[in-house]
């Protein structure tokens, strides 16, 4: 049979078309499930909850800083609450508490002052009574997750040739083992303006070993997998629009388009990486009011399903079937909530 290489060449061109095509697919265009919050009841008066987490069945830990307390514990079982961590440079005290991340029956609490870590005891922050806690020195990271093999700090870090790394990878112990980054072709003559552009979040799926990074303001997810001692990208996830990305790649560091997109929470259970969506728009240059999303991965990185949320939901936490919130509830102050998946 005679060959036709021009054809085959066109034909590969076009399936690359193609795939590449299904690939940059805004988000916004696969059906999205609308979900609505059962309030749940709750006594505490809250501030702003930047982040949800569970530990059990049945205890949210919820980031938010009340009264000199950085977190709230509140037991779903019998409504109780709990404020805990105090605020301050005392021993067992946070300064300027940013950040939470649970571990096991340990909770990680983030000082964005030092980039420090302070590891209690959940059993100790039910009592509000902390005899000790062990601290890890993230080397002023302001965002952080932990995996089984260290940590991840979110920051402005540099490398042995002044340039601008997004995250940096510890080991246990605190010590530096790698430099992540996902944006090293753009780099701005302000190195902080990199790293304000650039920024992300981070979460962790221990089941599959694999680490989720996604953008405060640019337009790609990327997913980490660990893999003979150091994580190595495995998988992406494009959202936004890319302006940003054009722009720096000509140089153009501007700020107007920053607030286009934004990651207000990433978190896990045992089958998905879940994230938390903040889409606002412009118009005449000014940013008026957007929706909220959430996006659903396979722990592989494979994009499950689209939801959407109120604009108000700050922060999220999946437990099996059921969905936990934070947002604004009937009488206009922050409550929580849930829903089934």
């Amino acid at each position: 049979m005679k060959r036709h290489p021009y054809l085959l060449l066109l034909l590969t061109t076009l399936c690359f078309s193609a795939c590449t095509h299904e690939k940059t697919k805004d988000f916004k265009q696969y059906p999205a499930t609308e979900l609505t919050f059962e309030e749940i009841r709750i006594d505490s008066i809250m501030d702003y909850p930047r982040q949800l987490r569970i530990a059990g069945d049945s205890l949210l830990i919820i980031n938010d800083h009340v009264e000199d307390k950085a977190v709230l514990l509140y037991n779903l079982s019998d409504s109780s609450c709990v404020r805990t961590v105090s605020i301050g440079q005392g021993p067992g005290e946070v300064l300027a508490p940013n950040w939470i991340d649970l571990a096991g029956d340990s909770l990680n609490v983030l000082s964005r002052n030092n980039g420090k870590i302070n590891r209690y005891a959940l059993n100790d922050l039910l009592q509000d009574k902390i005899t000790a806690c062990r601290t890890i020195d993230l080397k002023d990271a302001d965002r952080f997750v932990q995996t089984d093999y260290g940590y991840i700090g979110m920051d402005f870090y540099l490398n042995d040739k002044e340039e601008v790394r997004l995250a940096r990878a510890f080991d246990l112990m605190g010590n530096p083992v790698q430099d992540l980054d996902w944006y090293t072709e753009y780099q701005a003559d302000d190195k902080i303006l990199t790293y304000f552009c650039f920024q992300g979040q981070a979460g962790y799926h221990p089941g599959s070993r694999t680490l989720m990074v996604a953008p405060v303001y640019a337009s790609t997810i990327w997913f980490y997998t660990w893999k003979d001692g150091q994580w190595e990208k495995s998988n992406s996830f494009p959202i936004g629009n890319g302006e940003l990305e054009r722009n720096a790649q000509k140089g153009d560091f501007t700020d107007e388009i920053r607030y286009t997109t934004k990651v207000l929470d990433i978190c896990t259970d045992q089958n998905y990486f879940y994230y938390l969506h903040e889409d606002q728009q412009m118009k005449e240059g000014k940013t008026v009011d957007g929706c909220h999303y959430i996006l659903r991965f396979l722990p592989d990185g494979t994009f499950d399903k689209l939801f959407k949320v109120d604009e108000s939901v700050t922060a999220i936490c999946p437990a099996g079937e059921v969905l936990y919130a934070s947002f604004i509830g009937k009488d206009g102050e922050y409550t929580l909530g849930k829903t089934k998946l």
